[in-house]
């Protein structure tokens, strides 16, 4: 495949890891080295199982299962701290510590180790990345996917750059391609936030090498156009935004699936958005407060909505994956 290129399957899950092994020997395997050392990043935005908000257990398991059939040997899991909890609370209280320990994965937290001029973690030299993203929506990016996920190998005070938000993404997006995208399409969120959405089962895989033309493909699933995402419309703006698209997998043009996706501005993202343009954003202690009231606010959603996350079709995926 070429980084124009897009690949798109369904999936299901009785068949999810056969149908991940499919689409990495179609998009990953013929350019991805075995050898080499390979760095996962996953998305992790949340410390809690909260179905959509993290790449999924099930597909966790699916993807180390695989690299592992394909000798890849020299594996490991990356993520970055958040404001509101270490990368390391967060895998253990997800359960990714159990898949991690599975397949003897583990994980890097790189929030303290040294980084590059471009504030990249130096881990990454000589590494090949695998970007696995979530369908996600976003209070400021409108889609959270491919681009973004590469987003949070910054350092946790990457907020400082949500003023110039696309701009930071095509950087990082010509900093770091071509890199190999597997988009964890299984359930996505619906909604503005990675943390406070609704779950939506989508049964999809997507694979690429370009980020950009993975959130292209991304953005018209959800029912997007370019124009409505901040990113896309400035890669077309810049002319770096591929003018022809190659769809690859079962699906065409005309066959993709198409899921209304909902993007709305809360008031809790209004507000914050609000006080990051004022200098209340350079202040430590407003900064410290900002973090524990949005904590706050996340557990709460999360309680209020704890009888619907666990109860919608999605949770199939992880009756079949415990072997119920």
């Amino acid at each position: 495949m070429d980084e124009n290129s897009v690949y798109v399957q369904r999936t299901s899950p009785r068949t999810l890891i056969q149908d991940i092994g499919e689409t990495l020997s179609i998009a990953g395997f013929p350019r991805l080295n075995p050898q080499h050392r390979t760095l996962i990043k996953i998305n992790g935005n949340f410390d809690k199982i909260y179905p959509g908000s993290n790449t999924s257990r099930w597909f966790l398991d699916g993807l180390l299962r695989a690299l592992r059939e394909h000798s890849f040997r020299d594996l490991a899991v990356v993520e970055g701290d958040l404001p509101e909890f270490p990368a390391t609370r967060m895998i253990r209280a997800t359960g990714f510590q159990q898949i991690l320990d599975k397949y003897d994965v583990p994980l890097i937290s790189y929030e303290n180790p040294e980084r590059d001029v471009h504030e990249l973690p130096t881990i990454l030299r000589g590494a090949q990345l695998i970007n696995v993203p979530v369908f996600h929506g976003h209070g400021i990016a409108v889609i959270s996917c491919a681009t973004k996920n590469l987003f949070g190998l910054l350092p946790k005070d990457r907020r400082k750059y949500h003023r110039v938000l696309s701009e930071k993404l095509l950087d990082l997006v010509r900093w770091m391609s071509p890199v190999f995208t597997i988009v964890d399409g299984t359930v996505g969120l619906d909604g503005e936030s990675t943390r406070r959405g609704n779950p939506r089962r989508l049964d999809l895989l997507l694979a690429g090498w370009n980020p950009l033309t993975l959130n292209f493909v991304v953005s018209l699933i959800m029912g997007y156009s370019t124009d409505q995402v901040p990113v896309l419309a400035l890669a077309k703006e810049q002319d770096i935004l591929p003018s022809s698209l190659n769809l690859e997998g079962e699906f065409t043009w005309e066959s993709l699936p198409h899921y209304d996706f909902t993007f709305i501005h809360s008031g809790i993202r209004r507000t914050a958005m609000t006080l990051e343009n004022t200098p209340l954003f350079y202040i430590p202690v407003f900064l410290w407060l900002e973090d524990q009231l949005r904590r706050l606010y996340h557990h709460y959603n999360y309680w209020r909505k704890r009888d619907l996350l666990f109860s919608g079709p999605w949770m199939e995926y992880e009756r079949v994956s415990s072997g119920e």
